[in-house]
């Protein structure tokens, strides 16, 4: 838990505790109590979703950021600091940039949203962005610190023992997905192009341990990514080209209906 992610809750909690600050609270909801400033549950999971699976210190971070935040803020209350003209301004300022934020992500959650033909239109439009650049592999990848460990495995998977693997696994770092070839160590990378064959490879012995490679597929390059593996990638894309084309047309569409007024010979004034 990040000391910048305490502090933004710990500001967004002090926001909400003042809108909250007039209506009735239940006591048993009341997490902490600094004279007239209260925090309760309710807040602490409104604003943290997942807060009730935090553990007992992170939750206990929070609340303590909170005090001490809290104890300062009524200091600088108690000489009027909360008067000065430009600590009102920054307040306004975050106050208009969390309503911009509230209401840009309305209509996005409104007009931005990508459906699966728009997704499906693209990928037929586009294919040609959509093929391998190199070849690739489907693979499951292990590191182990010995050779008799590394052999161990290769024997696991070529058993296809699931009960024993899921063991070695837990235990030892892996990853399983997609590598292109040449993001691959050379050890590795000049073993599986040797072969190209969907196999158990290794132990392969590199300065970082021994390299267990089991690889389930073989693609290569030119060939078409299929859509379900780029599936992401292009809803990404359209959401992006998508929310922006929604942020100028609800800007323009509002600006329309305001008394705008900019004065840019100001900058000029004061630059002379």
């Amino acid at each position: 838990m990040s000391r910048n992610n305490i502090t933004d809750l710990s500001v967004s909690l002090l926001v909400m505790v003042l809108v909250l600050g007039c209506n009735r609270i239940d006591n048993n909801q009341i997490v902490a109590q600094l004279n007239n400033d209260i925090l309760t549950n309710d807040v602490l999971h409104a604003l943290v979703p997942d807060f009730s699976q935090l553990d007992s210190l992170q939750k206990a971070q929070y609340v303590e950021n909170w005090i001490q935040e809290t104890l300062l803020k009524q200091a600088a209350e108690k000489i009027l600091l909360d008067r000065d003209p430009l600590f009102n301004q920054q307040v306004e300022t975050y106050r208009r940039r969390l309503l911009a934020d509230k209401m840009m992500q309305k209509y996005m959650n409104e007009s931005a949203v990508v459906s699966e033909q728009e997704i499906r239109n693209y990928y037929d439009a586009h294919q040609e962005s959509f093929k391998r650049n190199e070849d690739e592999v489907f693979a499951l990848h292990v590191l182990l610190p010995t050779l008799d460990e590394a052999r161990g495995l290769r024997k696991i998977l070529r058993d296809n023992d699931l009960d024993k693997k899921a063991v070695v696994l837990r235990k030892y770092q892996n990853e399983t997905g997609l590598f292109k070839l040449g993001d691959l160590i050379p050890e590795i990378r000049n073993r599986l192009a040797q072969s190209r064959e969907v196999d158990v490879f290794g132990p392969i012995n590199t300065d970082y341990g021994y390299h267990i490679m089991n690889v389930t597929q073989w693609y290569s390059k030119d060939s078409m990514r299929p859509l379900e593996e780029v599936w992401d990638e292009i809803a990404g894309r359209l959401s992006i080209d998508k929310q922006m084309d929604v942020r100028l047309a609800r800007i323009d569409a509002l600006r329309a209906q305001a008394n705008v007024s900019f004065h840019p010979s100001l900058f000029t004034q004061e630059s002379k």
